[in-house]
């Protein structure tokens, strides 16, 4: 930050983190081996925190981690959560799209009720079931 850092706060979950936004370099790596630098990469950092290891934002806002990356990468993301293990796997940019699997896509909505709050992204639902029922 060449001024002076603004301010955050965080209620997220069952915890909260205070700090400071910063921008630094972001470097990535690629699946060829080779990295990818993004410059003025927007992340906050956290001087107080409760039950908050740390975040990537993957909300609707500018300075969520998908919207940042998007112009260099594309702005897709995909999040696989796995049952069987403790850790899942992220994938960033267009490559969260397999091209060799047959898949179905729900798009994600903005707000329905109130569009003028677009920091999340909402599904719609036809129907939930669990175990067939």
């Amino acid at each position: 930050c060449s001024k002076i850092c603004p301010h955050f706060s965080l209620t997220y979950g069952t915890g909260n983190a205070t700090g400071r936004l910063l921008s630094d370099t972001l470097t990535l790596p690629l699946e060829d081996g080779g990295r990818r630098e993004i410059k003025n990469f927007a992340f906050g950092c956290s001087v107080l925190s409760s039950q908050v290891a740390g975040i990537a934002g993957f909300g609707n806002g500018g300075l969520s981690m998908p919207s940042q990356l998007a112009p260099l990468i594309g702005d897709k993301f995909a999040y696989c959560l796995d049952y069987r293990s403790n850790s899942s796997k992220i994938v960033l940019g267009n490559k969260a799209v397999p091209r060799d699997l047959p898949l179905t896509y729900t798009p994600l909505l903005f707000n329905p009720v109130n569009p003028s709050v677009f920091s999340y992204f909402y599904l719609a639902l036809e129907a939930v079931s669990i175990g067939g029922k």
